[in-house]
């Protein structure tokens, strides 16, 4: 029965420190609308990413001799 408050213990900090690693928002995102002077009736979707120093975004389609950090 003394190890039970011991055995809590260790449980309820490993779940803190699960919770707290889910944190993280590295990127945040703006986007417009912005009308197609060329085409009448389209637009262009617009997105700017801001990241936090030292992440980088990647593409989906990751080409054979690796991923390139998107500019």
């Amino acid at each position: 029965m003394k190890r039970l408050p011991l055995l809590l213990l260790a449980l309820l900090s490993l779940t803190q420190t699960v919770l707290t690693a889910q944190i993280l928002d590295p990127v945040r995102w703006k986007t417009r609308v912005e009308q197609s002077p060329q085409k009448p009736g389209e637009a262009v979707l617009v997105a700017e990413a801001t990241l936090d120093p030292g992440w980088h975004l990647y593409s989906q389609f990751v080409a054979p001799d690796g991923p390139v950090p998107t500019t």
